[in-house]
């Protein structure tokens, strides 16, 4: 949906319409006066078509060859609180699982240390439990929404994949994902989420946009 819109009309630049997280009582009057600035060309999804059927090596030939590529996933009730690291399901339902037996709030938990976490974690009284509150039927029942079959009906937030990396310490393959809430959040507005394992569905819905300058296009 992205894309046709983009095809038929045009993006504008952030200084003159800036991200805000809602749009209430805002309307598209409002950035009239704002020059055009680019547009796509065509949209093209990346791999097969049908779900599931994109592979790791598809995503990696397209960021390679023709740059960034936009894609959709679940953003859980906890991803505002990311700072650093590489995001996963099993990291998720963790914190969850914290937040439900230990009585700790999201904020609490994502000031704490990475040995702090694991003490936590490591009590069977905490691995037995579930995740609560806003988590997915597939976190309750203490499987990942790869596993449940359904990970791509939770999609909810639209980001952009840039690139790929791998932490030699932690062993993990990951993306590198651009968040559209400002340089102040996560890592300088970016952050990585685990690769290969099609996490809250990152892998699943992979579409490719071939930009166009308006000034190039007159």
């Amino acid at each position: 949906m992205n894309g046709y819109f983009m095809e038929h009309a045009h993006l504008v630049e952030e200084s003159c319409a800036g991200y805000k997280a809602s749009t209430k009582g805002s309307s598209c009057s409002k950035y009239e006066k704002c020059k055009p600035a680019a547009k796509v060309g065509a949209t093209r999804k990346v791999g097969a078509f049908g779900l599931g059927q994109v592979t790791e090596r598809d995503i990696q030939k397209e960021l390679l060859r023709n740059g960034p590529v936009s894609v959709e996933f679940q953003a859980t009730r906890l991803f505002h609180t990311y700072k650093e690291g590489i995001m996963s399901e099993d990291g998720i339902k963790g914190v969850a699982k914290l937040e439900q037996a230990a009585q700790l709030d999201a904020e609490t938990i994502a000031n704490m240390s990475a040995e702090e976490i694991q003490q936590l974690l490591g009590d069977e009284s905490l691995v037995q439990l579930s995740a609560d509150g806003d988590a997915s039927p597939a976190d309750k029942a203490g499987v990942s929404m790869n596993q449940a079959g359904y990970s791509w009906m939770a999609q909810n937030h639209t980001v952009l994949m840039v690139g790929w990396g791998y932490d030699q310490e932690s062993k993990t393959k990951y993306w590198i994902i651009r968040n559209s809430y400002g340089p102040k959040w996560g890592q300088k507005g970016d952050f990585k989420i685990r690769r290969g394992q099609n996490d809250f569905a990152i892998e699943e819905d992979i579409v490719a946009l071939d930009p166009v300058l308006c000034s190039a296009a007159s």
